[in-house]
C-alpha cells in the first residue's frame, strides 16, 4: 500500500510540475505577443505620421495648400474613397464629411518655413505628430525637410502658358506635320 501512495504522490508532483511549466510557457508566449502587437501598432502609427508629412509636403509643392492652411489639426476621413472625388474612372463618389466640420483625427501638422540660399526656394519643415491623450506629450512624430518653391495666394499660374508649355506645343505641332498623332 505504501508503494501505491508513493506512486500517487509522484504522479501528483509530476502533474503540478507539468501544469506549472504550461502556465510559465503560456505567460511567456502571451508577453511576446503583447510586445509584438505593441510594436506593430507603433510601426503603423509611425508610418501614418510619415504619410501625413509626405502628403502635406506634396500639397505644398503642388501649390494646393499653403503652410498657414496646413498648420494645426488634421481632418479625419471617414472614408478613403472621398479622396477620389472628381475622378471619372472611380465612378460617382461623394465626400463623406461636411464642409467646415473637423473630425478630430488626433494628428497635428506643424509647418515651418524659412528662406534658403537658393533664389525662389524656401526650406520647409513639415512635422506630423500625435499627442498622448494622457500626458499631452508627443507620442509619435515624423519630420520632413525640403526645399520648396512656395507660391503666393494671389498667384494663379494654372492654365498660363510658360516656356515649357510653348516648347511642348511646338513639339506637338512638329509631330502633327509629320503625320504623328
Amino acid at each position: 500500500m505504501r508503494a501505491r501512495a508513493t506512486s500517487r504522490g509522484a504522479l501528483l508532483l509530476e502533474m503540478l510540475v507539468a501544469v506549472g511549466l504550461f502556465v510559465v510557457a503560456g505567460l511567456a508566449i502571451s508577453g511576446a505577443m503583447e510586445r509584438g502587437l505593441g510594436a506593430m501598432i507603433r510601426d503603423r502609427e509611425e508610418t501614418k505620421a510619415a504619410d501625413l508629412a509626405r502628403s502635406a509636403m506634396a500639397m505644398l509643392e503642388a501649390g494646393i495648400e499653403t503652410p498657414q492652411t496646413l498648420n494645426g489639426p488634421v481632418r479625419a476621413w471617414q472614408d478613403d474613397s472621398s479622396m477620389l472625388e472628381g475622378d471619372e474612372q472611380a465612378g460617382s463618389v461623394t465626400q463623406t464629411f461636411e464642409e467646415g466640420a473637423v473630425d478630430a483625427s488626433g494628428w497635428e501638422l506643424e509647418v515651418l518655413t524659412e528662406p534658403s540660399e537658393f533664389e525662389g526656394l524656401s526650406l520647409v519643415s513639415v512635422t506630423a505628430m500625435r499627442l498622448d491623450t494622457v500626458s499631452g506629450e508627443i507620442a509619435i512624430s515624423h519630420t520632413l525637410h525640403q526645399l520648396v518653391r512656395l507660391r503666393d495666394d494671389a498667384e494663379d499660374i494654372v492654365g498660363e502658358v510658360d516656356a515649357l508649355m510653348e516648347a511642348a506645343e511646338r513639339g506637338a505641332g512638329r509631330n502633327r506635320s509629320r503625320g504623328g498623332t
